[in-house]
Formats: C-alpha cells, structure tokens, sequence
C-alpha cells in the first residue's frame, strides 16, 4: 500500500508490538492440507462445527475445525492493573480505530494537551503520547505528510464489560455425561483454566467463547463466565474432528454429538435386552444338548443374529445415530454404571400396594446403575421374569423388606386385579 497517496489507509496496527494495546489470545492452528494460520486474535469463538477468530483490524475468519489437525489458543499475559485502569478510561489497551488515530495525531498537532484528548478519548494520556509518537513515526518513515481530516466529533461507544459469574444446574443423570473418554462424542476444545489458588481443566460440549471480556463456556451442569483479569494463565486445545464425522452427519444427523439423556438410557435398555435375549438362546441351546447345539451356542456368541441386528438397526434410525456407536456406548455405559456406589437410602422405597390384590408375583422396577437381574440375585431371588428395567418374582416380606432397602431400587408392586371398563 502506498502511504504517500493516501497516508491515514494505513495506521499503526502492529497489535503485538503496540504497548497502549492488548489483544487477549495468541492463536495457532496447524491445517490438515499443510500450512498453519496463527496470529494475535480478540476474540475465538470455538463451536463443534468451526472456530471463529477476530483477529483485530481484520474481518473475522472462520475456519472449519474438520479442516484442522491441532489447534492452541494461549491467553497472553494480563496487563497490570487493568480493572482498575478501565474503571477511569473505559478504552485503555482497546484496539484503535482508524478516526481515533488521526484525531490523537492532528490534535496534538494543533496543540492540544495529552490529558484533554485523553479525557475525550477514555484512554490513559501516556497512551495518548506513544500512540501519536508511532504515527508520526510511520509518517516520517512514509516521508509524507497526512492530509488533514475532520477529526470525530462524537466520544467512544460506551463500553459494557461483564461480571464473572457461576450457574450450577441440577447434575445430568450419570449416564448423560459427555466425557473425552467417550469415541462416540466430538468435544471440540478444553479449556486449561489457572485462577488464583486453583487449575481446572474443563471441556465444554458446545464449545466456549474467549473474548475481551473473559471466558464463557458451559458444561452439562455448569455455565461460567471468567473474567480475564481473574485469571493467572490459561490455553485452550482445539481438538480435530474425527476423520469419518463429515461422511456419517449425511447419513446420521446426531453422530458424534453429545448424548441426551433420554437417548443414553434407550441405548441402555436396548443392550440389556440383548443380553436378555442371550441369556434365554443360550438355556435353549444347552437344553438340545450335543456338539453340533454346542457350536450353534458358540456361534451365536459371536455375532448377533438377525433379529437382534434388525432391532439395532431400528434404534440407530430412531436416533440417527450410526449402529456401531450403540454398541461401543452401551459398554461405556456398563463400564461406568459398574464404578458408582449410590449412596445409602435415606427412607425405603416405595411399596406400591394393590387395589385388588392378587396371586402372582411382584415387580420390582430398578434404576439404570444394574441390570434387573443382578438385583435380584444379589439378594438371592431367581426373577420369573426380567427385561431392562424390572424383574417379577415371588416375593416374602424379609425380600420385600431388603429390596426397599437397595439404593438401586426405584419401587416394588404388589400383583393386582385389573378389571376391564364396563
């Protein structure tokens, strides 16, 4: 650009250099094509679909994240003091804009006091001096002389500069959980967080924003704002999507998105009823007896068998979801539920008693930590029936008695008479 034809198109935008500025977050993604895009940034906005990075005097850029392989975003240190210096100039270390440039040149120029223009522009007047001592130095180094403008008539914008703040939601049921432990997710960043006093490592589902202001992401039970000035030191990973996430969205629109939790559980159920459905050809296999019965067993060991891949398939589609992630989720699932210990009962569970009461037996419905069937026989009880949620069995009342006791039962029914409408 030539500086001698239209002096004021380039000013001084040298945002890492300039000390009267500060530009918050250092960028760097290294691209899975080859090259790399970094820079000084004010603001990134990292979603599950792309990160959106100001990067000052620039428009904003958005980059694809299933075009990154790595990414970083380091918080650059704090300058000292800067509340309190924004609490009396509102604009202190803020990126000029081009009308602020000129006026600090051609007022100071004209003679106007530093503390004067400072006080129009809510800067600091030491940042005043230097702005216009670099100016003026580009000019001199430009060997020009900047035309005179109209300087603005009208002050800054105002400000709005927000709080921190921390909202705690009720916690997700334990099976809603979105973790990096779990290859059916895609979690696009975490957030490396040093306060005073405390490290938190953080990774928000959704994504989070870093802006001139602070941190704001969210979790599945907590939404935070942190203010920049309340931390000490802070990155941010940006992760690569995986490689087959484009492909599956055409066809499974939820893939690789965090789990709801009604899903999870479906998924759950379904593998529970699976082993069910297991357990019950496996009886019927060993009671036909001999070898040729003995590798059909073994067979359907290996691999499903038609019916039950035709309802995994069914649940796929429901969820939009590719089948191999319920398999690989539901064994997440197991794994976890096997690691929690509820806690004690504070009162026993609900004893439902019938209307009409009849011969039969009782339903005993669980919660989602252990399947029906190891309730019932770690209390010693052989289920008549049992599928993903609830075993039936014949119950005495020291049964009934400890079964209300187990944190892992939800309610006992007693049989009933159902009598039909007219």
């Amino acid at each position: 650009m030539d500086m001698r034809r239209d002096p004021w198109a380039f000013f001084d935008h040298d945002l890492e250099s300039d000390p009267t500025v500060y530009v918050p977050y250092r960028v760097r993604l290294e691209m899975r094509a080859g090259g790399v895009i970094q820079g000084p940034a004010v603001t990134v906005r990292i979603s599950e679909h792309n990160a959106r990075i100001d990067f000052g005097p620039e428009p904003y850029r958005s980059v694809s994240l299933t075009d990154v392989a790595a990414g970083r975003v380091d918080l650059r240190p704090v300058p000292a003091a800067l509340d309190e210096l924004r609490v009396r100039h509102p604009w202190a270390y803020r990126i000029w804009r081009p009308d602020e440039a000129i006026a600090v040149y051609q007022w100071t120029r004209d003679g106007m006091p530093a503390e004067e223009i400072a006080e129009r522009l809510q800067r600091p007047a030491e940042h005043v001096v230097v702005k216009f001592e670099r100016v003026e130095a580009l000019l001199r180094a430009a060997r020009t002389i900047a035309p005179r403008l109209d300087a603005p008539a009208f002050g800054p914008p105002v400000v709005h500069e927000f709080a921190s703040y921390r909202h705690e939601d009720e916690p997700p049921p334990w099976y809603a959980a979105s973790t990096r432990d779990d290859p059916t997710v895609y979690l696009p960043c975490t957030l490396h967080i040093v306060r005073y006093g405390s490290q938190i490592d953080v990774t928000p589902p959704r994504g989070c924003e870093l802006s001139e202001s602070g941190w704001t992401f969210a979790t599945d039970r907590l939404r935070e704002h942190v203010r920049l000035t309340d931390l000490v030191a802070g990155h941010v990973d940006v992760h690569p999507t995986p490689d087959d996430l484009a492909e599956l969205r055409e066809i499974h629109h939820e893939a690789y998105r965090p789990w709801r939790p009604a899903d999870a559980k479906e998924v759950l159920r379904w593998g529970r009823d699976e082993e069910i459905g297991g357990r019950k050809s496996g009886r019927k296999s060993g009671k036909e007896g001999g070898k040729k019965d003995e590798g059909k067993k073994s067979e359907g060991k290996r691999s499903e068998g038609k019916k039950g891949r035709a309802r995994k398939d069914r649940l796929a589609a429901h969820l939009s979801r590719p089948a191999a992630h319920l398999t690989i989720k539901q064994r997440l699932l197991e794994a976890t539920a096997a690691e929690i210990t509820p806690p004690p009962r504070t009162e026993p569970a609900p004893y439902l008693r019938a209307r009409h009461r009849a011969e039969g037996p009782h339903l005993v419905q669980v919660t989602e930590l252990s399947p029906p069937r190891t309730v019932a026989e770690r209390h010693g009880i052989t289920p008549e029936k049992a599928t993903s949620w609830y075993f039936a069995a014949h119950l005495t009342e020291e049964q009934i008695t400890a079964l209300r006791d187990d944190p892992e039962v939800d309610h006992i029914e007693e049989p009933q008479i159902f009598h039909g409408a007219g």
